[in-house]
């Protein structure tokens, strides 16, 4: 299929409409301007993230064939949040993960299995430029996974445009269903809540919740908890992380935000890409979905979203493939603000503290 080509810009160019889409107002033709450039350089990221997803895809399921493998282009909202904001010196050019593919796998041991495949494979052409072991050194908000960042290198390819994609980036995140869980519902609490959980900016009280639901996950996958909870017993860890449960009300809040959710597909046409958008006020996921040729078409009408989601300020759209949609729901829960395995370990915890587990009377 074609894929959408690598625009002639310069890293200059790329840069300066990146700053100008953070300076200027959503809806303006400056801001349009400067967001079709965006929008160029973010499409040309396709065709190197489809090369890394059949890769992926296809080591993944030797090795578990629960594994879910996805891709996505990184949302709008969050690439000029990385500009401005919290990373001033993030330049849009150099910017790693703006295609991303990430396999969900069902254990720790799977996903160093999966990463080793990369590390030991001499005939992978691409090029690694960054690896970061976020299980064994989570992130301060209890993030964890394994990302990989490489720099695109069409070495095999033979097509006449083979090597017009080279030196673009695209990032292999690698993460347990555990992790994926605790992510996702991160994503759906920060959506909701209006604060970006996920850099740690927010209410304090949901903030420490997921750091420590981060550390009790750590304990049920043999990996390091969290420095700040290291000194704890696992009965002083789920103790307090049931507390933290009851104070904010999670398990209710969660609940009256999911009810009543409905799913509407508004487009048929085959079930390869889809564009999500998540309809906080109506309680609606508007579902487009397009064929696998209809990339460009997609790409276009994403754009369209983007910007009224930004007049608006409605929650961004995003565009995802997984090749199946009975799979896309597990691959983007987010979207769907579906918690319901992360509310169950919420429960599992909360019932462990009241003595169906650990406690602290009976720790080993």
């Amino acid at each position: 299929m074609n894929y959408p080509v690598r625009p002639s810009y310069t890293a200059g160019e790329i840069d300066r409409a990146g700053n100008a889409a953070r300076s200027f107002k959503p809806g303006t033709e400056d801001y349009k301007e400067a967001i079709g450039v965006i929008n160029g350089w973010r499409a040309a990221h396709a065709y190197p993230m489809h090369t890394f997803y059949v890769t992926l895809r296809r080591r993944a399921l030797l090795i578990s064939r629960k594994s879910l493998v996805a891709r996505r282009l990184k949302r709008l909202v969050t690439i000029l949040d990385k500009i401005g904001g919290r990373q001033e010196s993030m330049r849009l050019s150099r910017m790693q993960d703006i295609g991303g593919v990430r396999a969900i796998l069902p254990k720790v041991k799977h996903v160093y299995v999966l990463r080793d495949k990369y590390a030991n494979d001499t005939r992978f052409p691409h090029v690694l430029k960054r690896s970061h072991d976020y299980i064994l050194s989570p992130k301060p908000s209890g993030y964890r996974g394994v990302h990989l960042v490489y720099s695109f290198n069409n070495a095999q390819g033979r097509s006449p445009v083979a090597r017009d994609y080279d030196g673009l980036l695209v990032e292999v995140q690698i993460r347990t269903q555990l992790q994926h869980e605790w992510a996702t519902a991160v994503e759906i609490v920060g959506t909701m809540l209006g604060d970006e959980l996920k850099s740690s900016i927010g209410d304090a009280n949901w903030l420490e919740f997921f750091q420590c639901m981060s550390s009790v996950i750590a304990t049920l996958e043999d990996s390091p908890v969290l420095a700040a909870h290291r000194e704890w017993t696992t009965a002083q860890l789920f103790n307090y992380t049931a507390e933290l449960a009851q104070k904010i009300e999670m398990i209710n809040t969660i609940a009256g935000w999911v009810t009543g959710l409905k799913s509407i597909n508004e487009r048929g046409g085959g079930g390869y890409y889809h564009i999500l958008l998540l309809d906080i006020q109506n309680k609606k996921v508007r579902m487009l979905r397009y064929l696998e040729s209809e990339l460009e078409e997609a790409t276009q009408k994403l754009a369209e979203f983007e910007q009224a989601a930004a007049v608006n300020g409605d929650p961004e759209p995003v565009l995802v493939a997984v090749g199946d949609i009975t799979k896309l729901r597990k691959a983007y829960p987010n979207y769907f603000l579906d918690m319901k395995d992360f509310l169950q370990l919420t429960s599992y915890v909360i019932e462990t503290a009241n003595g169906t587990g650990y406690n602290s009377n009976n720790e080993q």
